[in-house]
């Protein structure tokens, strides 16, 4: 399956990083450090150019930069709940036990969500 995005933090900013995911036709998303100085990769250049003008919080929602921390807190999740370690030797056994954590972890994010009634 196609890669088509990466959300990274600024510690990945860097022309190898998004040398190599321009050659993989990859979407870089990672914000640059307040200093940064245009470069070689032109879709850094852009974004830049971009926070310069309408700054960091219009690029951060222009690009949904958000989904990183909800990503991030869903792994935190998965880790301390499920465990940060397969028990799983094989390939086969690891994908099950993985599928089965995600599964779990789901279920009971929705018996904690509430269910809420429209009042008229």
């Amino acid at each position: 399956e196609k890669i088509a995005e990466v959300l990274a933090d600024g510690g990945y900013d860097g022309n190898n990083t998004y040398g190599f995911l321009e050659t993989q036709n990859i979407n870089p998303t990672i914000p640059p450090p307040k200093n940064a100085k245009n470069a070689k990769a032109e879709h850094r250049s852009n974004t830049i150019n971009y926070i310069k003008e309408k700054g960091y919080h219009a690029w951060r929602n222009k690009n949904k930069y958000g989904r990183r921390e909800i990503v991030e807190n869903t792994i935190y999740r998965y880790k301390t709940i499920i465990g940060a370690k397969l028990k799983s030797r094989k390939w086969d056994n690891q994908d099950a036990e993985t599928l089965l954590g995600c599964y779990m972890l789901n279920r009971m994010t929705t018996l904690g969500m509430p269910k809420s009634v429209k009042l008229i």
